[in-house]
């Protein structure tokens, strides 16, 4: 199965106390550089990166990621509108989509390869959620048949 990537990271940080989180250096490169770079260390492809917010900065901070940098509009709409904004730009032969979101840097490559695998043995067919001491949460994984619902009433 070919599962596309979309790091999110488009969002205002506004429970952030006025900072993007997404700039916040914790390992001497901003988080949204180290979410792009780990995921384009799992098998999914094409890797994007959605911005909105700060998208010069976020940019930049991306500037040495070979990643597809997908922009957000309407990002103050909301999470969907990022989602959209990737979806719109999936290649045909994509089976997945993958939505990662890029303040969570505690996900890991066998996370990330769980999902794939999980997906996969569905044959493409099964939203795939992460879980976490019974809740479900981020990444997830939608196939195909969901795209064209994501897609209604979104225009760049």
């Amino acid at each position: 199965m070919n599962v596309a990537i979309a790091v999110l990271a488009a969002g205002c940080s506004s429970r952030a106390a006025g900072q993007n989180k997404l700039l916040a250096c914790p390992n001497g490169q901003p988080l949204v550089a180290l979410a792009a770079q780990r995921a384009l260390a799992s098998s999914g492809r094409p890797v994007m990166v959605v911005v909105g917010h700060m998208e010069a900065e976020i940019r930049k901070a991306l500037a040495e990621i070979d990643a597809m940098v997908v922009q957000n509009p309407a990002y103050q709409t909301g999470i969907s509108s990022s989602i959209q904004a990737a979806v719109a730009l999936l290649p045909l032969e994509c089976d997945g989509l993958m939505i990662h979101l890029a303040d969570m840097p505690m996900v890991t490559q066998d996370h990330r390869r769980r999902l794939l695998d999980t997906f996969n043995e569905s044959g493409g067919k099964s939203v795939v959620r992460a879980t976490a001491v019974g809740l479900t949460g981020n990444p997830v994984i939608l196939p195909r048949s969901l795209f064209s619902e994501l897609s209604i009433g979104f225009q760049f």
